[in-house]
């Protein structure tokens, strides 16, 4: 596999996440996209799409977070997901998300318990702040 810059081979893509990414497999439609995130030494794939228990493409799946300790057990997956779903030769794209979480205080402001049924729009110019009523 060609190792030059902009192609690398899934291996040394993948050591390139240092903790998010977006995986893109296929070149046409349909392409298929899932999120990998690297927390210490464990790749988690989250895939949104319909997948068995195994991972692998299915009409009655679900969305899925498997978890891998290596680089090539995340290959070995990649290929076997890559051949579930009809794509012999599959170029991908991984992109790499620098991601930094902060711990936000929350807001409070004086608010009352709501009554769902019990609500409507605020007469003022934001059509997505609702006032409540007692």
């Amino acid at each position: 596999m060609n190792d030059d810059p902009p192609y690398f081979s899934i291996e040394t893509a993948v050591l390139n996440v240092n903790n998010f990414a977006i995986l893109t497999l296929g070149s046409c439609t349909p392409a298929f996209s899932s999120a990998i995130v690297k927390e210490g030494d464990i790749y988690y794939i989250f895939d949104p799409h319909s997948r068995d228990s195994a991972g692998m493409a299915s009409p009655d799946g679900t969305t899925i977070r498997i978890s891998h300790v290596s680089v090539a057990n995340v290959k070995q997956y990649l290929l076997s997901l890559a051949t579930s779903l009809g794509l012999s030769s599959c170029p991908f794209e991984l992109t790499l998300v620098d991601l930094q979480v902060k711990t936000l205080e929350p807001v409070y402001h004086n608010l009352q318990p709501v009554v769902p049924s019990r609500f409507e729009e605020s007469s003022d110019s934001h059509p997505y702040i609702y006032s409540f009523t007692d």
